[in-house]
């Protein structure tokens, strides 16, 4: 009876895990009423992003790490702060309508920042490595 019990609770979760990516499929064709445009995600390199930035204007460069790790590591010229535990609260200051670069240190914060983005409708990349494939690949970097 113990296992009849542990097996239907596996079930169960399956199930709820099935519905929730069904959910998820679909939110990948919502368009925001904004900007009219079809939220995407993506993974970019260092040097891909670095090009996207010489060539595009509309971009919105967005470092989510703290602030005392740009003492330590610098920055990529033009962008913005938002340390990803406050991202959630400037969403709504961000401007749809233009393509956001994400980054941070490795690249783990910037994955999250990135969904969280993309959830709320915004077309947003992720540099692969963060600051540290950035400056590996000897890109421009700013102190302070």
């Amino acid at each position: 009876m113990k296992y009849i019990g542990l097996s239907l609770l596996v079930g169960l979760s399956f199930i709820g895990c099935t519905k929730s990516l069904v959910v998820k499929d679909v939110d990948n064709y919502i368009v925001t009423q904004e900007s009219k445009s079809v939220a995407t995600k993506t993974d970019i390199s260092a040097n891909m992003a670095y090009d996207r930035m010489q060539s595009e204007d509309e971009l919105i460069i967005l470092d989510v790490r703290n602030y005392n790790e740009i003492a330590l590591d610098g920055k990529i010229k033009k962008s913005i702060l938002i340390p990803l535990p406050a991202l959630g609260l400037y969403l709504n200051k961000l401007d749809k309508n233009k393509q956001i670069i994400v980054y941070c240190h490795t690249g783990n914060r910037s994955l999250v920042a990135m969904d969280m983005l993309y959830n709320a409708g915004f077309s947003v990349a992720n540099i692969l490595g963060g600051i540290e494939a950035w400056k590996a690949n000897h890109l421009p970097v700013k102190y302070k």
